[in-house]
């Protein structure tokens, strides 16, 4: 075991348990959905993909040589706005749905946002270590960002039927689980407090993946629980 064990293991198992869920899914559920209903679904699977397998690329070939480090942890940070922006685009989805001008809307402001992150993730400046806060709020604020769509709606609806249209309560977790994982990378929780302790196992970078993947697997669940309980006409 190594210091880097944890990250590669967290993501790639979760990216293929990810995959097994979505290959079951296509297969089940989604033929019994209407069709957009079943790309959102997908879409989100597939961010969550996508992200955990950038991320456990890089903690895998990080050592390999300066050029590979410096791709891979672009990619890394790269696809952790793909999957904010496949959560927030999603939501907006389910939560828009009788409302198209207001969901496109919406959908293309979370992308012109997700863009400029990722802009700002693929510059070098981005990688060093002085940046290191700087990362973890640029990921808090486009995290807390998706909120924006659904304080729009929460002025219009009660609670009980948001959380019927999008299941409010697992979209509300993921962004907990996020927020507290960037915040422990951030301020470095808990190797501040016990130097040497968690060098191998248990240090803050091994708690942000074990939480983003958490609230991915969280997020997913709610999204298939509120197909399973939509009614439709077919």
């Amino acid at each position: 075991m190594h210091n880097e064990t944890a990250n590669i293991w967290s993501h790639l198992l979760g990216a293929l348990y990810i995959l097994v869920k979505l290959f079951n899914f296509m297969h089940g559920r989604a033929l019994t959905v209407h069709a957009t209903d079943a790309i959102a679904v997908a879409l989100f699977f597939l961010s969550c993909v996508a992200c955990f397998l950038m991320s456990a690329s890089y903690h895998c070939l990080s050592d390999h040589s300066p050029g590979i480090n410096r791709l891979g942890n672009q990619l890394d940070h790269l696809g952790i706005v793909v999957i904010f922006w496949g959560a927030s685009t999603s939501a907006c989805h389910f939560v828009f749905a009788s409302r198209d001008t207001l969901k496109a809307t919406y959908i293309l402001v979370l992308s012109v946002s997700a863009a400029v992150c990722g802009w700002f993730t693929l510059q070098p400046m981005f990688r060093t270590p002085r940046f290191r806060s700087a990362r973890a709020l640029t990921y808090s604020l486009l995290g807390l960002s998706m909120a924006i769509p659904f304080v729009h709606v929460l002025l219009e609806m009660e609670l009980e039927e948001l959380d019927e249209k999008m299941e409010l309560s697992s979209f509300l977790g993921m962004i907990l689980l996020v927020f507290l994982g960037g915040l422990m990378y951030a301020v470095r929780v808990p190797e501040r407090w016990f130097p040497g302790t968690f060098d191998v196992l248990g240090q803050s970078h091994n708690w942000l993946h074990v939480l983003v993947l958490a609230a991915a697997l969280l997020r997913l669940d709610g999204l298939l629980d509120l197909l399973a309980n939509k009614n439709y006409a077919l």
